[in-house]
């Protein structure tokens, strides 16, 4: 499982889409270690499942060898319902005891038009 690093809550005034961009750094002195990081809509949960995962998007940060020190972004867009709506930042995966997070970060922008194309 993981954890919320960042939360931003919005109020789409329309139905529409949201440009979501995300970033972390982290530190670990282990030297095989993978922080996987991605952003929910409307779960606060960040269980690390396929569904969660792949709402938006998600990137990894590898700490390895002598690279104690990495960094992971990512952009992702959704389409989204007039209303309040909670992005959550969500960090875990193969992290060790000491793995520290520096500056998560959380954008949104939210439009009229735009379309969403599936992987």
């Amino acid at each position: 499982d993981g954890a919320v690093m960042a939360e931003l809550t919005l109020e789409a005034p329309y139905d529409g889409y949201l440009l979501i961009n995300a970033s972390a750094s982290v530190y670990d002195p282990n030297t095989d270690v993978q922080t996987l990081w991605w952003v929910q809509v409307d779960n606060t949960t960040c269980d690390n499942i396929g569904a969660n995962i792949g709402q938006v998007g998600s990137a990894y940060a590898s700490v390895y060898a002598n690279q104690r020190r990495q960094s992971a972004s990512f952009t992702g867009g959704i389409a989204v319902t007039a209303g309040s709506h909670t992005l959550s930042l969500c960090g875990g995966a193969q992290t060790s005891a000491a793995t520290q997070v520096y500056s998560p970060n959380l954008t949104a922008l939210f439009t009229t038009a735009g379309s969403i194309v599936a992987p």
